[in-house]
């Protein structure tokens, strides 16, 4: 544990050796007595540097806090602050979640906010936690005044060295956490499920770290991502060292997805990769891809990520987003998925992010969505070792040739294709119309080993369905893409 945590002090105070892991235990992953899915013995500590135990309520009536959760036993509050500070870690509790607000409002109006602060600060004491974290979501310009007022009370009731922190989404009113900077020692924006489609139905990463320019389609703002979403904290007046960006220990996914002329044919396919759009196709009719948010990278049930979805020939890595996915493109277009996610890339492109941009540090959501169970949990170790600087270069094992989506997708009138082989071999690159009749040979050859980009122009040939073909020994993988004009 470094000095200053020793002393209670801000790290942002005095400069820190290594950026802070605020990592989330949701308390149904310990059920009532440490006896769920993720047991704190399965936990090492050491690779973070506050564990905060998820969540307790604000509450309309009664004292304005429901501590009454369920699984927010004092048994569980005991045995959690007992293996975290063994190992040198603090411990908070968080009060809130989303569509809070209206509870956030009541508890916080100016006749409730004395009683609301005091019964906040009663319940961290004689738990014994560190600290409070502070999740009110949403948080819109017209409840800044409660909320600075909020803030203030709470450092008085709880004086450091215990910890006040609070979680944040993006496109909220940034200068508002600037205002109190000063009372708070961390700062961490909730820079994942980006990919919500709130924004426009634009395919994106569920936690890119560059947005690299990409724009929503249709809508002339950029896509969210680490960069400039932490870059609006800034602007407003928040110091750098006091922001935190997340990570969740799992993803999203688009699935399906049609586009159909106005004679019922099929033209289009279903989300396999960032920036496809499914609106404002004329002449054509819709089908938005199902979307879930919120997919764990493991569970008990063996539906996560890594278990039910995960394989070599499916993964990508987008080097200018540096951001995981997994990209299928079936025969039936409902087939089609882009799941993205975060995985150990992911964890050593964020702290290579933070240490680059002089961050605070990052936040893990939520650490039972990252254990595969039978007391292993690598991500863990990725955590551990990247936080301590040694995580090393970001390293994509590539058994098998992949060819990635084309992009811009739709186009015209040009797309760039990349592929990558394993090893030097020999390989073809080809578009077929729909009807399967070859249209151009963009390589073809005996090819050394690593990535390959070119370009096609689609400009002499009508709109409609095309397929870039990759074919090498004893492989062959498709991409499908649509020309538009």
């Amino acid at each position: 544990m470094c000095l200053v945590l020793i002393l209670g002090l801000t790290v942002a105070a005095f400069g820190q050796s290594k950026p802070w892991v605020t990592a989330y235990l949701g308390g149904w992953e310990l059920n009532t007595d440490d006896n769920g899915y993720l047991p704190i013995s399965a936990i090492d500590f050491t690779a973070m540097t506050v564990v905060d135990h998820f969540a307790i309520l604000p509450s309309s009536s009664g004292n304005f806090i429901n501590p009454v959760s369920g699984y927010m036993t004092a048994a569980n509050a005991r045995k959690l602050i007992a293996a975290a500070h063994a190992a040198g870690t603090k411990v908070t509790v968080s009060m809130g979640s989303w569509a809070t607000e209206p509870a956030f409002r009541v508890a916080t109006d100016p006749a409730n906010l004395e009683t609301f602060v005091a019964n906040l600060a009663n319940y961290v004491k004689s738990r014994g936690y560190d600290g409070l974290d502070v999740d009110w979501e949403p948080f819109t310009r017209s409840d800044t005044t409660q909320w600075e007022n909020l803030i203030i009370a709470l450092r008085k009731a709880l004086p450091r060295p215990y910890l006040l922190t609070t979680t944040t989404g993006w496109g909220y009113p940034y200068n508002a956490y600037a205002a109190v900077q000063q009372y708070l020692d961390q700062i961490n924006i909730m820079t994942y499920d980006l990919a919500i489609p709130s924004i426009g139905w634009g395919v994106w990463f569920a936690g890119a770290t560059y947005n690299g320019g990409a724009t929503v389609p249709g809508e002339g703002i950029q896509f969210p991502a680490c960069d400039n979403i932490s870059q609006d904290f800034i602007d407003a007046g928040v110091e750098p060292s006091k922001l935190g960006i997340g990570s969740e220990l799992g993803g999203c996914m688009w699935q399906g997805g049609l586009i159909i002329d106005g004679l019922g044919k099929l033209t289009g396919h279903g989300a396999t990769g960032p920036g496809q759009e499914w609106e404002n196709f004329q002449s054509s009719i819709t089908a938005a891809p199902k979307f879930t948010q919120d997919i764990p990278l493991y569970d008990r049930q063996g539906t996560g990520i890594m278990q039910k979805w995960y394989s070599p020939q499916t993964y990508r890595w987008d080097t200018t987003a540096e951001a995981s996915y997994l990209s299928y493109s079936g025969l039936n277009p409902l087939e089609d998925y882009f799941i993205s996610y975060d995985d150990s890339n992911d964890i050593k492109a964020k702290f290579n992010f933070i240490r680059k941009r002089g961050l605070g540090g990052i936040i893990i959501y939520e650490l039972g969505m990252g254990y595969p169970g039978n007391n292993t949990f690598p991500m863990l170790s990725v955590i551990k070792a990247a936080m301590q600087g040694r995580s090393g270069p970001i390293s994509i094992p590539l058994a098998y040739p992949v060819l990635q989506p084309n992009y811009p997708n739709p186009f015209n009138p040009s797309t760039t294709i990349t592929f990558e082989l394993p090893t030097q071999s020999n390989a073809s690159l080809r578009i077929y119309d729909i009807l399967g009749q070859s249209v151009a040979t963009l390589v073809h050859g005996f090819l050394a080993a690593g990535p390959h980009t070119y370009k096609w122009n689609g400009s002499r040939y009508a709109s409609g369905v095309y397929l870039a073909v990759l074919r090498t020994t004893g492989e062959v993988l498709y991409q499908k893409m649509l020309l538009l004009k």
